[in-house]
């Protein structure tokens, strides 16, 4: 099994120049507020598939709405190495990003399969959704959405954390898929991103070979996995 970790920044972490937002609901006002206060000269672009643009407003500033699908404004938008992907819309970014980068392609294919079972035996709390994507948390809980992510502690039950979920993820003995794994860093107390860098490394990496890849999304407590195989002719 070959295995591509995106844990580390680029070239150490500088605060983002451009930030880009991908949903506009509940979640995604709270990472524009947060982001907004925390890097206040950031460039900062929101996604959303909304019927009519609107604004919010935040702290005096005023932020448009782009009225798109935000997987494929990723998809149709070029962006720097060094721009910061901020998910906050129910899918797994990463994962869709690559499968609708190959889909009109005449010569790559991408096939949805189920994450192996053997997964779940790995991971911590699985739950695992139809179409086989499977979801884990060290948490037992439903964690505050202003988490700090300290990072040998859980600041909630003030217990201990051995290890971290994107390393645990990136060690699952699953024969026959390699891997992809995307460290979500956090940006602000509960927002996590990571430089659109990261998903170009992911798709040279699959890009190589056909194969069978698992490919997940990790914070230190939280993440989701899928799986699919790849055809190159």
């Amino acid at each position: 099994m070959e295995k591509l970790t995106l844990f580390d920044f680029a070239e150490g972490f500088i605060p983002p120049r451009s930030l880009v937002i991908l949903g506009a609901g509940h979640f995604g006002e709270i990472a524009l507020r947060r982001l907004s206060k925390k890097f206040p000269d950031a460039d900062t672009t929101i996604v959303d598939s909304l019927k009519e643009k609107r604004y919010l407003r935040i702290e005096g500033k005023r932020f448009a709405i782009l009225n798109q699908d935000a997987v494929e404004f990723l998809i149709n938008t070029p962006m720097p190495d060094d721009a910061w992907i901020v998910p906050a819309v129910p899918v797994h970014v990463a994962y869709q990003w690559i499968r609708r980068a190959y889909r009109d392609h005449p010569k790559r294919f991408i096939r949805p399969v189920e994450v192996p079972e053997d997964v779940d035996r790995w991971v911590l709390n699985p739950y695992r959704v139809p179409g086989g994507t499977v979801y884990s948390s060290i948490a037992s809980f439903i964690c505050p959405d202003a988490c700090i992510e300290p990072e040998k502690m859980c600041p909630y039950t003030k217990s201990s954390r051995e290890w971290d979920l994107f390393e645990r993820i990136a060690q699952i003995p699953s024969d026959g898929f390699d891997l992809v794994v995307f460290r979500s860093f956090q940006l602000a107390p509960g927002v996590g991103g990571y430089p659109a860098l990261h998903l170009k490394k992911a798709l040279d990496f699959v890009d190589r070979k056909s194969g069978a890849y698992l490919i997940a999304t990790s914070c230190r407590c939280h993440g989701v996995i899928d799986a699919f195989t790849f055809v190159r002719l």
